[in-house]
C-alpha cells in the first residue's frame, strides 16, 4: 500500500511539537481533512490546547500579522502522553516540528538526538514510516539525525521539508514552495503527502543542500534588511520605504549568482555612486564589505591556482559586461594582475580588443589566439582556462570547438558565466561552473 493510500485509509498523522510550526501544521492538516496525533515536551502547552486556551495572546501576536491565530479543531486532535504512545499508533507520517538548534532535553541531549532514540526503540518495523523534519537546523545536523536512525533500515524514511514562512498568514493563505532534501524515492513520498495538504514543493537536493537553502533564505532577507536600513540612514531626506518597495518589486534577482568578482557596470558603479551621493557614506558598511569581497574573491581564485601549481592561465574576456568595450570595474584585469603577481604566466583573449590594446592594459600578458587553439595551444594539462565574460563569440562554441580547442589542452576550466555548462569536457579536463559545488578553492 502506497503512502497516500495508507494516509487516506488512516486519515491521520503524527505531529511532534505545538510551537509555531507544529500548531500551524495542525491547522493545515485539519483544513484538508486529516486528524492529528500530537505530543509535545511542554505539558502545560498541551493542557492549554486541550482547554482551547492555546496559543495565548502573546504567541498570537508573535505568530500573526494581525495578532489573531485561528483556533485548532480539537475534535481532530488526539493527545499522546508520551513519544512511545505516539509511535505505537503506527501512523504513516510523522512531522517533527521541534527545534534542534540550542534546545536540549531533560537529560542534556539535543532534542533531535532524543527523538532519534525514541524512534530507534519504539518505531514500528513492519511498515514504512515517513518522517518530515520541519525546522531548519545548523547545516549538518540533519545528517547526524539520519545516522542515528540507520539501524532502522528502510522502514524509516527521513526527508527535510523546511518551512519558509514566518507568520501564520504566510503558511495558511499565501504559502511558498517548501524545499525538500533527501533521497529521491523519499522525496516522492514527501511530495505526495505535502500535495495532499495543499503544499507546493521542489527538490533542492541533499539534506545538507536543504539546510543551507533555508538558512541562506533567512540570512539573505536579514542582509537585505540591513542594507536598506543603512540606505535610510545614508539618505535620510529620501522616502526610503517607497524607494525600497519599488526596488524590490522591479529587481531582477535572476542575475544574482556566485561569480569571480561582482563586476558589471550597473552593479559596481551603483555601489560607487551611492557612496558619492551621500554625505553619510560612512554608514554604508555593508556596501563597503561588498566592494572588499569583490576584490578578495578574485584574489582567492588566484591563490588557489598558485597553490595548485598551475603554471599558465588563459583568460577569456576582459570586460565586465558581454559584447561591449567598457572596462570599468573589470574583474578580469584584476585577476590577470593577481595571477602574474603570483608568478603565473597569463594568456588573454577578448574578441572586442586587439592584443596590442590588451597588452597596453596588462603589460606582461601573452596572446591567446583562440582561433588556432588546438595542437598549437600554449596551454597544457597542468594549466587552466577561465571563461570570464559571456561574449557571443564564446557562447557560439560547439562541442567540436571544445573538443578541439579546450579538452585535453587544459587540466581545469573555470566558467564564470555558465556559458559552457551544457557541453562535455573530457580527456583529463575538469570543468567547474562557479557556484556549482564541484570545487573548493579554500583548500
Amino acid at each position: 500500500m502506497s503512502l497516500i493510500e495508507r494516509l487516506n485509509t488512516a486519515g491521520e498523522i503524527a505531529v511532534w511539537g505545538i510551537g509555531y510550526l507544529g500548531y500551524t501544521t495542525l491547522l493545515r492538516c485539519h483544513r484538508f481533512g486529516l486528524a492529528t496525533h500530537v505530543w509535545a515536551p511542554e505539558e502545560q502547552h498541551l493542557e492549554a490546547l486541550r482547554q482551547g486556551l492555546y496559543p495565548g495572546r502573546e504567541l498570537q501576536i508573535a505568530w500573526s500579522e494581525v495578532g489573531s491565530v485561528p483556533p485548532a479543531a480539537l475534535e481532530q486532535i488526539t493527545f499522546a502522553d508520551s513519544p512511545e504512545r505516539l509511535l505505537a499508533k503506527n501512523l504513516p507520517v510523522h512531522v517533527i516540528a521541534l527545534p534542534n538548534h540550542g534546545a536540549t532535553s531533560d537529560n542534556g541531549d539535543r532534542v533531535w538526538e532524543t527523538i532519534a532514540g525514541h524512534f530507534r526503540r519504539h518505531a514500528p518495523r513492519d511498515r514504512k514510516t515517513l518522517v518530515l523534519l520541519a525546522s531548519a537546523p545548523v547545516p549538518g545536523d540533519t545528517q547526524a539525525f539520519v545516522r542515528a536512525l540507520a539501524d532502522l533500515g528502510p522502514h524509516l524514511r527521513v526527508v527535510t521539508a523546511f518551512r519558509p514562512d514566518w507568520v501564520v498568514e504566510d503558511y495558511l493563505y499565501r504559502s511558498r514552495p517548501q524545499a525538500l532534501g533527501g533521497d529521491s524515492d523519499d522525496l516522492v513520498r514527501a511530495q505526495a503527502f505535502l500535495t495532499r495538504i495543499g503544499m507546493e514543493t521542489f527538490a533542492i537536493g541533499s539534506f545538507h543542500d536543504a539546510e543551507v537553502y533555508q538558512v541562506l533564505m533567512s540570512s539573505f532577507q536579514c542582509l537585505v534588511s540591513g542594507f536598506v536600513s543603512q540606505f535610510a540612514f545614508a539618505y535620510p531626506e529620501n522616502p526610503a520605504n517607497r524607494i525600497t518597495a519599488a526596488v524590490l518589486a522591479n529587481c531582477d534577482l535572476s542575475r544574482v549568482r556566485p561569480t569571480i568578482g561582482v563586476g558589471g557596470k550597473q552593479m559596481m558603479t551603483g555601489l560607487e555612486f551611492l557612496f558619492r551621493g551621500s554625505p553619510y557614506n560612512d554608514l554604508l558598511s555593508i556596501l563597503k564589505e561588498a566592494q572588499a569581497f569583490n576584490l578578495s574573491s578574485i584574489l582567492s581564485y588566484a591563490d588557489f591556482l598558485a597553490r595548485r601549481g598551475v603554471g599558465r592561465v588563459g583568460i577569456l574576456g576582459i570586460t565586465p559586461q558581454p559584447d561591449n568595450r567598457d572596462l570599468a570595474f573589470s574583474p578580469s584585469l584584476l585577476l590577470a594582475e593577481a595571477l602574474m603577481g603570483r608568478g603565473l604566466e597569463v594568456f588573454v583573449h577578448d574578441p572586442h580588443f586587439t592584443f596590442e590594446t590588451i597588452r597596453q592594459l596588462l603589460p606582461g600578458v601573452r596572446h591567446l589566439d583562440v582561433a588556432v587553439m588546438g595542437s598549437s595551444s600554449p596551454l597544457g594539462s597542468g594549466d587552466a582556462v577561465i571563461l570570464m565574460t559571456p561574449h557571443r563569440f564564446y557562447l557560439k562554441f560547439t562541442q567540436r570547438d571544445i573538443d578541439e580547442k579546450i579538452a585535453g589542452r587544459a587540466g581545469l576550466v573555470i566558467d564564470n558565466t555558465g556559458a559552457w555548462r551544457h557541453l562535455t569536457f573530457s580527456q583529463g579536463t575538469r570543468y567547474h561552473f562557479v557556484g556549482d559545488g564541484t570545487l573548493n578553492i579554500n583548500r
